[in-house]
């Protein structure tokens, strides 16, 4: 791929898999475009604005289940919505 090609998806786009960003490189003769963090075992890549919309949706979708879910598992209903994802998914 062309340098400037390659410059555009790591500009635009992130991992597919783990939404991390992606690094270019000389490979051979031509630029190779990869998951930054996890390198050739990480294929494909997705928009940035797709991963900010999901990551968006995701954050509702868990306040909406730690609302309907805050009597059965004794959640308190109060915080963010990070506060949800990790009371919800056993996050840190």
């Amino acid at each position: 791929m062309k340098y400037l090609e390659a410059c555009h998806i790591k500009n635009r786009y992130i991992c597919a898999v783990c939404w991390s960003h992606l690094t270019a490189f000389i490979e051979g003769d031509e630029y190779v475009v990869r998951c930054a963090a996890y390198g050739a075992e990480h294929s494909g890549y997705v928009t940035r604005a797709y991963a900010e919309r999901r990551r968006a949706e995701d954050l509702f979708d868990a306040l909406e289940a730690r609302q309907n879910l805050k009597d059965i598992l004794g959640l308190d209903g109060s915080g963010s919505a990070e506060d949800a994802i990790n009371e919800l998914f056993g996050g840190e």
